[in-house]
């Protein structure tokens, strides 16, 4: 499956989040996953993705399309594990932050989701469980990360 969301915009004023004074419809966010099912508790999972952010600097490092993720997933229970290229899991948004009706002009808070620090190379180790209406998540990640670093210099 996959989703495209597809953004028209400009500024009135000063640039904004790759907005100019000119109409740009150079803002988008597509990816599409698939998702193997190996075994009644094992997934492999692939998603591309391509993004724009109108005049941003971003738009001159990121490829046109890139890996998002590359893992695979075993379930033992309420304890599951991920290998590979995996969504960083930090907040409730990560694994869906770039899907929605808002989406680009609006962005999980900043401080929490920063654009570039978003999957690890590694492992991630979760348990949850059921506490009436309301669930507990708790994850442990191990690896790297290669981040988006960009220098506004001389």
């Amino acid at each position: 499956h996959g989703f495209l969301t597809q953004g028209f915009g400009k500024s009135s004023s000063e640039p904004i989040m790759g907005l100019g004074k000119d109409m740009t419809s150079d803002y988008r966010s597509a990816a599409l996953q698939v998702r193997y099912q190996a075994g009644t508790s094992d997934d492999i999972v692939i998603q591309l993705s391509h993004n724009r952010v109108g005049s941003s600097l971003l738009n001159d490092i990121a490829p046109e399309v890139e890996m998002d993720w590359a893992f695979w997933q075993h379930r033992f229970g309420s304890i599951s594990t991920r290998i590979g290229k995996v969504p960083m899991p930090r907040g409730m948004y990560n694994e869906i932050r770039d899907v929605g009706t808002l989406i680009p002009f609006y962005r999980a808070p900043v401080n929490i989701y920063s654009e570039g620090y978003e999957t690890i190379d590694g492992a991630v180790l979760a348990h949850s469980m059921d506490l009436g209406r309301w669930g507990l998540g708790t994850e442990l990640y191990a690896g790297s990360w290669k981040g988006i670093e960009l220098d506004f210099g001389d």
